[in-house]
Formats: structure tokens, C-alpha cells, sequence
């Protein structure tokens, strides 16, 4: 949005980086391959090449993959190229699932910003309607663990306009679990409002209740939280009953600084979705089954 803006931008997406341009078997020369000397322009680092993890230098086998995919957004101003957005999706686990090694986040971002660089030279060197006029933004986003439930984060970002090589800054983002001792840890007051509020909800009604929250976190403030409320309901007066009840008990989280997303199922049916957009209390609500 701060490059590319939807007022006066249509996009497309995967013009360029095609299934052949990102093809990772070994006899391709894709850049989701590993770099050898028939792929030189593959990204993924070599077998045999030594890395730091949490469990100090270790090597890299044939199994193991840092640079999972890569994201391309085209963004265009009356018809002609103005622009492109590209996500280097980045994982920070290598060995097996029984026993995997964590990449250190300093040789992560040092490898994801070398990728990034290297995307963009190999856009602008092969597509001349590309060339160097073209602005390429460039973000790099750690996947999720394998055995971790959280969304993966952004951790930098660069704008490579034309003539420049574009500097990476660092994205602080983070996910917490709400309850949990990290949610508390990052912002004790959402965390005691939600206590309160699963609570509330629990005392209202005899239904079987589960009440799970994830909170988003910018430069290690809460920016929005996403609740997922399940029960078991017999009837659509009881379901709508919890609905007034949710409508209201969102007032205990005082901070109009969050964004609040609620979805209410029951018997795994989702039943209503409600939201709290920043800097009002008024909540809307969309009730999707009766």
C-alpha cells in the first residue's frame, strides 16, 4: 500500500516468475533450486554448505530446503508495468522433524536479504520490460514451524527503486496465544481483559465453551486480535443469546489501538463473524447460519 497504492494500481500476479523461472528439480535451472554450476541461478544453498543454528555450524543435506517459495504481485497504471512486490519465503528449520536445528536469525535475514538481491538482478537482467526502471519491493517472511500453530512473520523489507540497490530494514512482528504467559508477557492488560472476558462468557451460558485468542504484535505492540469461540448449542436462541453476549463483553478490552475479530461456531458450523475496527467501540456483526 505505501508503494503501490490501490487507488490508482490494478495488479496481477506470477507474470514473470513462472513454474520454469522457479523450478527446483535438479535438472532445471530454477531459482527455488539449489546453486551448482548447471544452476547458477538457484538460491537454495548447496549440499555441503555450513550454517549456524542453535546447535552451532552444521551442514546442509540434500533434504534440507531454506527458501520454501517465492511471491510475485505485479502492479500495473494503465496498462503499463509500474511496479512489483516480491516475498521471499523463508524457512528457519533444517535436519528432520525428530531432530530439527533452528537457523540463527542474523544468518536467516543475512541469506533471505542475499536472496532478495539476487531475485531482483535476475528480474531485471531477463525481462527488459522490466529493466532498471522498474521499482521491485522486496519482503522476506519466515515460515512457521512445522510443530508451531502461529502464523510465520515478515522480518524485513527493502525498496529497490530505480538505480538503487535497495537496504533492508528490519519488520518486528510477533504472535502470542491468548491466555498464555507470552500473551502476558507482551501486554498484560489485553491479557487480564481477556480473562475477564472468556469468564463473562463462561459464567453467561451452560454451553460447552471453548474460547481460543491469537494476538498479532508490531514492534512488540499488540496491533489486532483474532478469537475463535466454539460451542455446542441447541437451539438459535441460545446462539444468538451468545452473540448479544460477545457484542457486549468486547467493551472490556479498552484500547481502541486493536483490531478485534471474533468467529462464534457451534458443532463446527461457523455461525457468526463480529469485528472491532481501530478507534471505535461499535462492533459489527455478520450472522452467517440460524
Amino acid at each position: 500500500k505505501e508503494y503501490f497504492t490501490s487507488d490508482d494500481h490494478t495488479y496481477s500476479e506470477g507474470v514473470f516468475l513462472s513454474y520454469d523461472a522457479l523450478d527446483a528439480f535438479e535438472d532445471q535451472q530454477g531459482l527455488l533450486g539449489r546453486t551448482s554450476e548447471t544452476n547458477p541461478n538457484g538460491l537454495n544453498p548447496a549440499v555441503g554448505t555450513k550454517i549456524d543454528t542453535d546447535a552451532g555450524v552444521k551442514t546442509i543435506s540434500a533434504s534440507d530446503v531454506m527458501l520454501l517459495d517465492i511471491h510475485e504481485l505485479d502492479w500495473y497504471k494503465h496498462q503499463e508495468l509500474a511496479g512489483i512486490s516480491i516475498a521471499v519465503i523463508l524457512n528457519d528449520e533444517i535436519g528432520d522433524a525428530e531432530q530439527p536445528f533452528k537457523v540463527t536469525d542474523e544468518k536467516l535475514k543475512a541469506y533471505g536479504e542475499e536472496s532478495g538481491r539476487k531475485i531482483v538482478s535476475y528480474l531485471r537482467k531477463t525481462y527488459p520490460e522490466i529493466g532498471k526502471k522498474t521499482p521491485i519491493y522486496v519482503t522476506l517472511f519466515k515460515e512457521s514451524s512445522y510443530n508451531n500453530k502461529m502464523p510465520g512473520i515478515f522480518i524485513a523489507d527493502a525498496y529497490f527503486a530505480s538505480g538503487t540497490i535497495g537496504e533492508f530494514s528490519n519488520i518486528n512482528e510477533d504472535w502470542a496465544i491468548f491466555p498464555g504467559s507470552k500473551a502476558s508477557t507482551l501486554d498484560n492488560l489485553t491479557a487480564v481483559s481477556f480473562e475477564r472476558f472468556v469468564e463473562g462468557l463462561s459464567d453467561f451460558s451452560s454451553l460447552n465453551t471453548s474460547i481460543v485468542g491469537m494476538g498479532h504484535f508490531k514492534d512488540a505492540m499488540l496491533d489486532s486480535l483474532s478469537i475463535d469461540i466454539s460451542i455446542y448449542a441447541k437451539t438459535w436462541a441460545e446462539t444468538n443469546a451468545m452473540i448479544q453476549k460477545i457484542t457486549a463483553d468486547l467493551e472490556l478490552f479498552t484500547s481502541q489501538e486493536i483490531e478485534i475479530k471474533v468467529t462464534l461456531r457451534s458443532d463446527d458450523i461457523l455461525i457468526a463473524a463480529l469485528k472491532r475496527e481501530k478507534g471505535t467501540n461499535d462492533v459489527s456483526v455478520i450472522t452467517l447460519a440460524n
